[in-house]
């Protein structure tokens, strides 16, 4: 089990996302971050564009999707 903890710095972080089996846990445990732990999220974009760019792939459709992919969202 993985929790957010008020001493937890970038380095502890980014080894729990990395610590998840598959993509999708990945993205999960990335996600408890980005609601807990706000002060980190740009950091840990950034290490995530370049450390793990799938993973990133699925955070940018999700948390920051450009114009054409809200459109789409909305539509569909």
């Amino acid at each position: 089990m993985i929790t957010s903890e008020k001493n937890d710095n970038l380095e502890s972080l980014m080894k729990k996302i990395k610590s998840g089996k598959d993509l999708n846990e990945k993205f999960k445990i990335y996600s408890l971050f980005y609601v807990t732990q706000p002060h980190y999220v740009k950091v840990i974009n950034m290490s995530l564009q370049i450390w793990e760019p799938k993973l990133w792939k699925m955070v940018k459709k999700a948390y920051y999707p450009n114009l054409l992919q809200r459109i789409l969202n909305k539509l569909s």
